[in-house]
């Protein structure tokens, strides 16, 4: 008999802090959230040097580190705002 795994509070919370249950590709199911490893999250986690980051020092969120905001949050925000502009 195959059980459902529980859901806790993190699992929909990438740990730079953005919320996963909020973006257009877990909604039209092409990824299943940062922490998942599943659909586009398997690829972008690659690429992702805070999710690398916070895996290593085994965090849940980039808060708990006393490193934090580091120059990859920097890094990622400095990113956010030019697409910003963009749109």
């Amino acid at each position: 008999m195959e059980t459902k795994k529980s859901t806790n509070q993190w699992d929909l919370v990438a740990p730079c802090g953005l919320y996963c249950g909020e973006c257009a590709a877990f909604f039209n199911k092409k990824c299943g959230g940062c922490r998942s490893n599943k659909g586009l999250s398997k690829k972008y986690r690659k690429y992702c040097q805070i999710y690398d980051c916070s895996a290593n020092k085994k965090l849940k969120i980039c808060l708990e580190c006393q490193g934090f905001p580091c120059k990859f949050f920097k890094k990622e925000n400095r990113l956010a705002k030019e697409t910003e502009k963009m749109c």
